[in-house]
């Protein structure tokens, strides 16, 4: 019967491991712009400050190491202090802003929603789009782009990017620490706990042989396939799948199972946030999208019954690679 096993780990060397060169590079670049960062932000008077314990928080693939085809896309959160910060939730104190400033100009009228109500989360991510603006461009990068939740700048001729979101910095009551950072254009915030997400995947990861490629196999068909499904719904749906069944040593056997359930997640139309259980990762109907993802793990139980690595090689890269 064909070696499944090989054809797959020939995909993960072909189509996504990262050459170390190139690894260095980017993470040059990105030490430059939070370097940028932190002197333009200790410039400027009665704005926003930097939390000194700790101004950023590496979260994404690239940290978690199930990054796919490219380190070049970085995403970092921005820890704006939040000392003498309350964040409530329903009118209830769940979240103490941690920081040093007093006062704290986060909390001046020109950060404030129109309501007053609170820190308006689209006022900082324009705040931070202008600092970092005047960070980068008289260096020759490419204006920084203003998204939605996001802050976008390109480095090294477009060849490394890197998405800078801010949030405030809290511990609950039990001393938890969490951030906020804003949900859009509605002005609402959504609370995230990267470092826990991270923990958790390298726990996960820690037991189970294979886990990350596992991960990173899945992105990619996801990929090549235009799927419309976040990189993270895709890490907590299989995280979920490892922590309920018994998990073999077989990459191939992982793979297969593993994109089962992440179809039958996918068609069920929801994946749990780790921070909030209720709030749903994924967005609209992605049914469609489980079905193609079945399909695609049909074609691979069926590789394992040919009797020719060739031809088992050739129909699985080609459904893969969506070709």
């Amino acid at each position: 019967m064909a070696d499944l096993d090989a054809i797959l780990n020939g995909f993960v060397d072909s189509d996504i491991v990262v050459a170390a060169s190139d690894i260095s590079r980017s993470s040059a670049s990105r030490e430059w712009l939070k370097e940028r960062i932190k002197v333009q932000i200790s410039t400027r008077n009665a704005e926003p400050r930097l939390e000194p314990s700790e101004p950023f928080v590496h979260y994404g693939s690239y940290f978690k190491r199930t990054n796919i085809g490219s380190v070049e896309e970085f995403d970092l959160l921005v820890c704006i202090d939040s000392s003498w910060g309350v964040f409530s939730q329903e009118g209830v104190p769940i979240g103490y802003g941690v920081g040093t400033a007093y006062p704290n100009p986060k909390y001046n009228a020109e950060y404030l929603k129109p309501d007053g109500s609170g820190v308006s989360g689209q006022a900082l991510v324009r705040w931070l789009h202008n600092v970092v603006y005047a960070a980068v461009v008289p260096y020759g990068v490419k204006a920084p782009v203003l998204n939605e939740q996001t802050v976008t700048v390109e480095l090294e001729n477009s060849e490394v990017v890197v998405e800078l979101v801010p949030g405030g910095v809290f511990n609950s009551s039990t001393g938890r620490r969490f951030y906020n950072i804003s949900s859009g254009y509605t002005d609402d915030w959504t609370l995230t706990a990267p470092r826990e997400d991270v923990d958790e995947l390298n726990a996960t990861a820690l037991s189970r042989a294979n886990f990350r490629n596992v991960v990173r196999v899945a992105k990619a068909i996801v990929r090549n396939y235009g799927l419309p499904i976040p990189s993270f719904a895709i890490e907590r749906a299989l995280v979920a799948y490892a922590k309920r069944t018994t998990w073999s040593e077989s990459f191939q056997i992982e793979v297969r199972w593993g994109l089962k359930d992440l179809a039958d997640q996918l068609r069920g139309s929801f994946v749990a946030d780790p921070f909030d259980q209720r709030r749903n990762l994924l967005s609209g109907n992605t049914g469609t999208s489980g079905t193609l993802l079945a399909k695609v793990a049909e074609v691979l139980d069926f590789a394992t019954t040919m009797t020719s690595q060739i031809e088992a090689r050739t129909l699985v890269l080609r459904t893969l690679r969506a070709e």
